[in-house]
């Protein structure tokens, strides 16, 4: 296990300073009119800005992070429209610390060599020390069998046998990464932490999931986990989702109508991942149906989401 660090500190503008005098006000001044500054806030003004940086961002690699030549464009953008109006601009520039990944490596050298591919296989943690590290893996108070839920890493007596030296394996699960890490107190030259392990999707996690739930014009629908009403299924579990919400609706004769597992809002990363979903949603940006206004009561024809 390599990995090698660096962290900067830079010194950026962060901010745009208005350097601006004023002159004590005279009595009985007239009010200050902002109807033209008011006017010029326009969606289409916001819009121009904002297509302006999202311009600087893809000739920068597609990035204006601080300290990146995108962010040192946007703060010139930023300056430049400011003085446009007459503003005098200031930079105040600050330090901070900043940690870039140069190079991280992991490997498997017996009993059988494997060489894993960064990001697809792992990550570092975000502040990790650098170094080289070659020693024994001794796992910490794992469970790989069952529903897999962990404490490995959470306690003190995890590490009560723990071999100095060695090279901690820690399952992920009920405490912080933060914490996990904390490994390394306790004499581990390195900590590796994994996933839960589930091989059996239902015995993973599910995800109960509430899209745009506060529509005044809404309709009861449910995500269709079992595929029946638009052949898009979620994965196994998603149909129990969906029964025991079917359930709990029949029980209080309150209608309900299907909607797709399409992968448009945030439930798509897990059930891209096989993790089972299933949850309400109650409207997007289409019109409400006749139809569905005589069921679910509201206007047919308006928006469902306002």
């Amino acid at each position: 296990m390599r990995q090698t660090r660096n962290i900067q500190r830079a010194a950026i503008a962060a901010t745009i300073g208005l350097a601006v005098s004023f002159a004590p006000p005279a009595l009985a001044a007239p009010a200050t009119n902002s109807g033209a500054l008011r006017s010029a806030v326009s969606a289409a003004n916001i819009m121009t800005h904002l297509s302006a940086l999202q311009k600087t961002a893809d000739a920068n690699g597609g990035n204006r992070a601080a300290g990146t030549s995108g962010y040192e464009a946007s703060a010139r953008y930023i300056e430049g429209q400011l003085r446009a109006v007459g503003y005098t601009t200031a930079r105040q520039p600050f330090t901070y610390e900043r940690y870039s990944s140069l190079k991280a490596t992991l490997a498997r050298v017996s009993p059988t060599p494997n060489v894993y591919s960064y990001e697809k296989d792992f990550l570092d943690l975000d502040h990790s020390g650098d170094g080289d590290v070659t020693e024994a893996v001794t796992g910490v108070d794992l469970n790989l069998i069952g529903d897999r839920a962990s404490t490995s890493g959470c306690e003190a007596g995890d590490f009560a046998a723990f071999p100095t030296g060695n090279i901690a394996l820690i399952q992920r699960g009920t405490c912080t990464f933060r914490i996990k890490v904390d490994a390394v107190a306790a004499g581990a030259k390195g900590v590796i932490i994994f996933n839960q392990g589930n091989v059996v999707p239902d015995e993973d996690r599910t995800l109960l999931f509430g899209g745009m739930v506060g529509s005044p014009n809404f309709v009861r629908f449910f995500y269709d986990g079992d595929g029946s009403a638009f052949g898009e299924k979620g994965p196994n579990g998603s149909a129990l989702v969906e029964k025991v919400f079917l359930a709990s609706f029949k029980s209080q004769s309150l209608p309900v109508a299907p909607t797709a597992f399409d992968g448009r809002s945030d439930y798509s990363g897990f059930i891209n991942n096989g993790i089972p979903a299933g949850g309400l949603f109650t409207a997007a940006e289409d019109p409400k149906t006749e139809e569905e206004a005589a069921i679910f009561g509201g206007g047919g024809g308006s928006k469902d989401c306002p």
